[in-house]
């Protein structure tokens, strides 16, 4: 299934993180991986993600992300995604990912996705009154690092306006965040040196 998707996110301090936390109605805790796929840098050189994401319930989501533009904080894509996708070193983008994939990779000159490395994500979705849902990320970072975001998605720029202002008056201090996720995964992969050659284990936080 292909959508469009327009998100606000910002980042955040761990204080504010905390505060956001604490001042909102707890609706969800999600402990996700995200598995991230690549060819040989083609896509994170277009800021184009493709991941497949693990919960700790047990269900996954392949996903492919394609930005179209970005006005600050707001950020808008075209996202196909779909229920199941083999989780392998390598993927071979004609036999293993649907057919509309087929010929917008095949525009990239990808016939083959192999698999960069993996982050795991603690996501809290809070209520902060006024129908404004925000998704609360701890994300830790190749490297050990752990950096904290807060994103709203919404097709209606209104409500999308209103909900970055309910984070901004608990979060004066947050900013637009203006790299992906794996943007700022390769990032850190890269400033770190680490190796991601173990396979990645199920999804599970020691702390909530």
């Amino acid at each position: 299934m292909t959508h469009t998707e327009i998100e606000a996110k910002l980042e955040l301090s761990a204080d504010d993180y905390e505060r956001l936390r604490q001042s909102g109605e707890l609706i969800q805790r999600i402990d996700l991986l995200n598995v991230y796929y690549d060819a040989q840098g083609t896509l994170a050189d277009r800021a184009i993600t493709f991941r497949v994401r693990h919960t700790a319930g047990g269900d996954t989501e392949a996903t492919l992300k394609v930005p179209t533009c970005q006005n600050g904080a707001t950020r808008t894509a075209s996202e196909t995604s779909w229920a199941s996708c083999r989780l392998a070193p390598r993927l071979d983008v004609e036999h293993d990912l649907p057919e509309p994939l087929h010929g917008l990779l095949g525009d990239l000159g990808v016939q083959h996705l192999d698999r960069v490395g993996w982050m795991r994500t603690l996501r809290v979705v809070v209520s902060l009154g006024k129908g404004a849902a925000v998704e609360l990320d701890r994300v830790r970072l190749p490297g050990g690092r752990t950096i904290f975001e807060a994103e709203v998605e919404s097709d209606d720029p209104t409500a999308l306006r209103s909900a970055v202002q309910a984070i901004l008056a608990v979060a004066p201090q947050a900013t637009a965040s203006r790299l992906s996720k794996y943007e700022r995964f390769t990032h850190a992969l890269s400033s770190n040196c680490v190796s991601m050659e173990q396979e990645p284990s199920s999804p599970r936080w020691k702390t909530t």
